[in-house]
């Protein structure tokens, strides 16, 4: 189920990559169209009146620059403006005085003609500077754009061809238009091959989860691809780690109650619990200790590790000394992950590595009867689950111990009565009193196990 989510998530992650860029398209694909629709006009029009308007200002400039002479002198300059600035055949300009008559125009026999019946020149006469649509005499399309040239009374009539005026600037919005698009197709290409890049990590992570649920928790993911990813990996990884580590918690566990229910000797039940913690989880040090019959005392009955058996035997003051015997006086467990921090640590030169430990009580019906002790040489090296593990560990213990007291015990009874029975047989079988007693002599001699016995 994981892997599944996982994978619909990357698909996730890539359609919101790549649905951006998509709509990206459109949008620009239908801008280009409402632009190439409906603003050409607005544009050229813009265009015609700012051209008008800077005409008739140079118009003006060169009038102030020239001694007098009106605008013959004007003429030859403005002809030679339009053969440099206005280039294609799409433009007509035109000058006229306050009459309406043409002082000046590219066509040397359009000059002196009269247009003031023309409705751009009656509106151009009366001092207006505007931008009008209409149709010429050939019933073409035209932008007209009329200004005063400021100190005089003349008038410039720009007249442009619509036709003519729109198909350089139509190609130029088409070319605009295609290299928009090939650049956002670039720009989607280019992200679904950087979405393919950061999927990889993800397909890995799918992986993972894969050895996950088939069980498989010791191989980690490589830290790779962007940092989000990087990140995810990282705790990925971790997850796998602590699973690992509950998942040998839980294994031990079931092999130490596995194995203990068949032991029926204390002795060897302690030392086989504390070999088998050594074994799962390579602690420094692990034991195991006892209350004595008095419950003022904890004897250490079983250790591994960094110093071996060396200790068993050793006694604790209850409640005094050390961290086992604050567990033993109070019945609640402690976790010390930098037991230089810990006042109820006792130093033990032999162990003077230990970084951290973790001791928990051993109780039976509610009484403390031990504790179970681990330490490491890593700060932080246990935590709740470490705990958990320990006490479950402590209280499977604690069963095994009273089991194996319990195996002891009736044994002991069965021998003795055993005795009893044989010296009943024994003394009832004969009537000599010196038979009868050897024979109580050497059942005392066996049941007690000594080697000399004398009834006087």
């Amino acid at each position: 189920m994981l892997p599944c989510r996982l994978r619909s998530l990357k698909n996730q992650i890539m359609l919101l990559v790549l649905l951006p860029l998509v709509i990206t398209i459109i949008v620009f694909t239908y801008v280009e169209v409402i632009f190439t629709t409906h603003s050409w006009e607005a544009l050229l029009s813009e265009e015609t009146l700012r051209l008008t308007k800077y005409t008739a200002a140079l118009i003006s400039n060169q009038l102030e620059n020239l001694p007098t002479g009106g605008f013959n002198l004007v003429a030859p300059f403005l002809s030679r403006f339009l053969e440099i600035y206005v280039r294609d055949d799409s433009y007509q300009i035109y000058v006229v005085d306050f009459d309406g008559k043409v002082i000046f125009h590219h066509d040397i026999d359009s000059i002196g003609r009269d247009l003031s019946t023309d409705p751009v020149v009656k509106r151009a006469i009366t001092g207006q500077t505007d931008v009008i649509h209409l149709k010429d005499a050939d019933g073409e399309n035209v932008i007209a754009g009329f200004a005063s040239v400021p100190e005089t009374d003349w008038k410039v009539i720009i007249l442009r061809s619509w036709t003519k005026a729109k198909t350089p600037l139509s190609i130029a919005v088409r070319w605009s238009s295609l290299a928009g698009f090939l650049i956002a197709v670039i720009a989607l290409l280019s992200s679904y091959l950087l979405g393919l890049r950061a999927m990889q990590p993800i397909g890995e992570l799918l992986e993972g989860t894969g050895r996950v649920v088939n069980g498989k928790l010791d191989k980690k993911l490589a830290v790779q691809g962007p940092t989000e990813i990087q990140e995810l990996t990282r705790s990925f990884n971790r997850m796998m780690g602590v699973l690992e580590k509950r998942v040998t918690q839980l294994r031990t566990i079931g092999e130490v109650s596995k194995q203990i229910t068949a032991i029926l000797g204390v002795d060897e039940l302690l030392h086989r619990v504390v070999d088998l913690l050594m074994a799962a989880f390579n602690y420094y040090y692990a034991n195991v200790l006892l209350t004595d019959t008095n419950r003022s005392e904890l004897i250490l009955k079983a250790s591994a590790g960094q110093t071996g058996r060396m200790f068993e035997g050793y006694r604790l003051k209850i409640g005094e000394e050390g961290i086992t015997g604050w567990v033993a006086g109070s019945g609640e467990p402690l976790l010390a992950n930098d037991v230089e921090q810990e006042r109820r640590y006792r130093f033990v030169k032999e162990l003077a590595n230990t970084k951290s430990e973790l001791a928990v009580p051993i109780k039976l019906k509610g009484a403390v009867i031990g504790v179970l002790d681990v330490q490491s040489i890593q700060l932080n090296a246990f935590d709740e689950v470490d705990l958990f593990t320990l006490t479950t560990m402590a209280d499977q213990l604690a069963i095994a111990i009273e089991n194996a007291r319990l195996f002891s015990a009736t044994r002991q009874n069965a021998n003795d009565l055993s005795l009893l029975l044989g010296t009943s047989t024994a003394i009832s079988s004969s009537i000599d009193l010196d038979k009868v007693l050897e024979t109580l002599a050497r059942q005392i001699t066996t049941y007690l196990v000594a080697t000399f016995c004398r009834i006087t």
